[in-house]
């Protein structure tokens, strides 16, 4: 067996799970709330305390992450591809009797294939439906190993960062936040999802639907005309009152002296 493509087969591995690891801290730093890291950060939780700092600078972050992916993927590409081809051409040693370029072809084809595949499966997909479905404890864990790889590499970040938005602000467009805010049409959806889900009952879908279009609405909207107050002077019976509020339905009157203008 050829040791030295079994060592590169490892290595590949290795790339792949660091892979899958940057993808889980992009997602579930996107993900998370920050009230929930506040929480634990007030309980006396390190790792809360150090999740919260991530959030507040996610851009340097995600961009930490992304570096990773890049390098990991780089990686595989260089060693995982090339070492799996020669573990693989015993079996298909029959195709030289064709031709080696054949032969050469058809390894690297299967070789790339199944790299590819795996990378997709367990270092993209699964790592990202994780994250999502478990965002909190993944953003937990892995922050510090983040926080120490954004360290170690700041200045290449930093720098990729300034050219980035360079390229940006050479076409016009002006950075902006991965953590924005959302509009209130946004905030509409997700409260209409959450009821979907079944996070909210329709009642607090209604509540926080009428929250958002009061601030929408001009006093003469809600305002009731002069003509149209119902009031009740301040010497009337009681059995009027009775009256007065089992006609209107209203449980709160206005009580006046003389006139509308004495309330």
């Amino acid at each position: 067996m050829d040791v030295d493509a079994v060592l590169g087969v490892l290595i590949a591995i290795a790339l792949v799970l660091a892979n899958g690891f940057f993808v889980v801290a992009e997602y579930s730093f996107v993900r998370v709330r920050r009230t929930q890291l506040e929480e634990l950060a007030r309980q006396g939780s390190g790792r809360a305390k150090l999740a919260a700092r991530v959030v507040d600078r996610l851009d340097a972050y995600i961009s930490a992450s992304q570096l990773g992916v890049t390098l990991a993927s780089l990686g595989l590409g260089l060693v995982g591809e090339p070492a799996l081809a020669r573990l693989i051409e015993p079996a298909f040693g029959w195709l030289r009797a064709f031709s080696d370029a054949a032969f050469e072809v058809f390894t690297f084809v299967v070789a790339f294939a199944i790299v590819t595949y795996v990378t997709t499966v367990i270092g993209e997909l699964a790592p990202k439906y994780l994250a999502i479905q478990r965002a909190l404890p993944l953003a937990l864990w892995t922050a510090y190993p983040l926080h120490v790889f954004y360290r170690l590499m700041y200045p290449f970040i930093a720098m990729v960062n300034v050219s980035a938005n360079a390229i940006l602000a050479w076409v016009g467009i002006r950075p902006t936040d991965e953590l924005s805010v959302h509009s209130e049409e946004e905030l509409k959806m997700l409260v209409a999802i959450s009821t979907k889900k079944g996070v909210l009952q329709e009642s607090e879908r209604v509540i926080v639907g009428r929250a958002m279009e009061f601030a929408d609405r001009i006093v003469r909207q809600v305002m009731v005309p002069r003509t149209e107050i119902v009031a009740v002077p301040d010497d009337a019976p009681i059995a009027d009152l009775l009256s007065t509020a089992r006609l209107h339905r209203f449980s709160r009157l206005p009580v006046y002296q003389e006139d509308l203008d004495h309330v």
